[in-house]
């Protein structure tokens, strides 16, 4: 059996996790079982990323209905009309704003549409509106599935946790950061751990400059990565003057080359203020073999063991953070049977192939109660 899925995304662009793991989604989908269109506001990097595949690509607004009833209204019976022409056999929403385009368009229709929930916070009364118009809610983590625990005994039913997955051949052991080290002038000597992720406020690069700090002081030759760009650039470099570290903490910039950078680490932290409904960057790092330390909330406990496959702390606490990193820093057969435990954990429990698979299934087991 095979179906046409019509996918609708908020975005055009790469703008976080939920962009990316679409995008391993459709690259990896079997075209013989199913045959995916992608629905986006605009063009930009996911879009472009997505024809390269060799999948149709449509541009669809879908701004928010906020104080715009009537012209929203208008762009739902838009939606219907070019679902009418493109005729799939199923809808999956990758964003709460797309499940309410999709939702409304899709009534009486009999096509059924699937909600991807992919954050942790609730919306409380907007869940229960876009979970009335769902045939089935995928949720990346138990975590994120909590926010249908209101469903109660129909939860079972309609809620369905389907993790992230990796691509093990992009992340992998035997994958070289010997160009990166060089790069930014690090020495074989040199210990170095990484943080991965945009500059936000919440996403707690702070801490980790703290605990860095902290880390220098026990540890030398310890030299920091922070990986990628955003707002919060301009008040961590200055935290990094501040703390003495400007001679060992690299400000990498945005990179298109995140397997080799995680390569270059001998460890790999994150580091979250607030609970991270799944954290792609973990399995990344753990598959490319590497211990990590990470927060002990949100999704990262189910994917992280603690003590085996990584190291949990609590969020907001560079004391504890540095304590652990610095005792994988100074134990190295330790920290190598914590990666080896880390590769064996993404490789049974969150590759890719995984969840390609896993959302097939369920798309046929909701095409077969039609």
């Amino acid at each position: 059996m095979k179906c046409r899925v019509l996918y609708l995304e908020g975005s055009g662009d790469f703008l976080g996790g939920g962009q990316i793991s679409l995008y391993k989604l459709l690259e990896k989908l079997d075209r013989s079982v199913v045959d995916p269109i992608l629905l986006c506001p605009a063009g930009g990097s996911l879009a472009s990323s997505v024809a390269d595949l060799g999948i149709p690509v449509l541009t669809f607004p879908f701004p928010s209905p906020r104080g715009r009833l009537m012209s929203s209204l208008k762009e739902i019976l838009q939606l219907r009309k070019l679902v009418s022409e493109l005729q799939p056999d199923l809808i999956h929403a990758n964003t709460s704003r797309a499940m309410l385009y999709g939702g409304l368009a899709m009534l009486t229709t009999g096509i059924p549409v699937v909600w991807h929930v992919r954050v942790i916070e609730s919306e409380g009364w907007y869940d229960r509106l876009l979970a009335g118009f769902s045939n089935r809610i995928f949720a990346c983590s138990e975590a994120v599935a909590a926010r249908f625990d209101w469903l109660a005994g129909k939860k079972a039913e309609k809620v369905r946790v389907i993790y992230n997955g990796v691509d093990l051949r992009e992340f992998s052991t035997s994958r070289s950061g010997n160009a990166v080290r060089k790069e930014f002038n690090l020495r074989d000597e040199d210990l170095v751990v990484g943080v991965v992720g945009n500059l936000l406020a919440w996403k707690g690069q702070d801490t980790f400059l703290r605990a860095a700090a902290i880390v220098a002081g026990e540890v030398p030759r310890a030299r920091f990565l922070i990986v990628g760009e955003g707002e919060y650039r301009g008040a961590l470099e200055k935290l990094s003057a501040q703390l003495g570290l400007r001679s060992k903490v690299y400000f990498t910039g945005h990179r298109t080359d995140i397997p080799q950078v995680i390569a270059a680490m001998d460890a790999a932290v994150h580091c979250s203020n607030s609970p991270e409904p799944f954290a792609r960057v973990v399995i990344e790092a753990m598959a490319s073999g590497k211990p990590v330390v990470a927060m002990n909330e949100g999704g990262i406990p189910e994917i992280v063991e603690d003590g085996l496959s990584g190291v949990l702390v609590p969020p907001k606490d560079p004391t504890l953070l540095a304590s652990a990193i610095i005792e994988l820093l100074l134990d190295p057969g330790k920290s190598t049977d914590m990666g080896r435990a880390a590769r064996r954990r993404i490789e049974n429990n969150f590759s890719i192939e995984t969840n390609v698979r896993e959302t097939t299934e369920e798309y046929m087991k909701i095409l077969s109660r039609r």
